[in-house]
């Protein structure tokens, strides 16, 4: 008997929302057997946005606390367009929890301060 716990990914979605990334989580979870996270981003979509959350560095801090809180390990980090770079960011905090990003036509924005 197989007793190891299903794959874990984390969908981040770009500016078309999470239903843009609906379809695709619910093939992955049907063919593999993967768990699938697919959230709204908080602030986007006339969800409230928490006053701590000013940038993409905090949001992605959110969705690590959130693997954090649910104890998950070996999660694959998955973005589109800004989720992407959302998930840049995520790796870019070393958390154990996350085992790989994967970046799908990532964007970001500039500003004067990035060179």
């Amino acid at each position: 008997m197989d007793t190891m716990e299903p794959r874990t990914y984390l969908l981040l979605h770009g500016g078309g929302g999470v239903h843009t990334m609906t379809a695709f989580g619910n093939l992955l979870a049907e063919r593999t057997g993967a768990r699938v996270l697919a959230p709204t981003h908080p602030g986007f979509g006339g969800t409230p946005q928490p006053a701590e959350l000013t940038g993409v560095t905090g949001l992605a801090r959110h969705y690590v606390t959130m693997l954090d809180e649910l104890g998950l390990t070996g999660v694959t980090v998955l973005g589109n367009s800004f989720g992407g770079w959302l998930a840049a960011e995520i790796a870019l905090c070393a958390s154990a929890r996350v085992s790989a990003a994967v970046i799908v036509n990532g964007s970001a924005s500039r500003s004067k301060a990035t060179p």
